[in-house]
């Protein structure tokens, strides 16, 4: 299924798709931002899941301890590549904070995570995109927006019967 960006995101979603492809990174628009879409509705806000490829098989991912950085790598690369402020980078989830064309993106690496019973936050590791997809909230937030090719991904197979 093939979507439309709406106006206003048109600019940042095209700036990250070029960064990534020529940097070797998939980047995947996640959860309300592609739910929002296929509703028909403006999105509020927008989180990029980024995962490198290797560069001797494009197919492959790297290692997953590897990919702990990547979404913060590729924040970092769209920072230089369009001259905007660094990032604001959050060691301790592997996130990131960039403002592209005055929308603040998440920028974060496929993940799982498992919680502690001591904490309300959850402690993250690198995971699949599949690990990403299956820990998150409903189904219908477990889409993703490849951006390399503009595809939306159902890993789960029920977040388009959600909607």
């Amino acid at each position: 299924m093939k979507i439309e960006i709406p106006d206003n995101y048109k600019s940042v979603v095209e700036k990250i798709r070029m960064s990534a492809v020529k940097a070797g990174y998939n980047a995947y628009a996640a959860g309300g931002f592609v739910r929002d879409i296929v509703l028909g509705r403006p999105p509020k806000d927008l989180d990029i899941m980024a995962e490198r490829l290797q560069s001797s098989d494009s197919q492959k991912l790297c290692d997953l301890k590897e990919s702990a950085q990547d979404g913060i790598n590729l924040a970092k690369i769209l920072s230089k590549d369009y001259n905007l402020s660094e990032p604001v980078v959050f060691e301790r989830f592997g996130t990131a904070k960039l403002i592209i064309d005055a929308h603040e993106v998440e920028f974060v690496m496929p993940r799982s995570e498992y919680y502690n019973e001591n904490s309300r936050n959850p402690e993250t590791e690198a995971g699949t995109l599949l690990q990403d997809a299956l820990r998150r909230d409903f189904t219908v937030n477990a889409l993703f927006l490849r951006l390399n090719d503009m595809e939306v991904l159902d890993l789960t197979g029920m977040g388009f019967s959600d909607i």
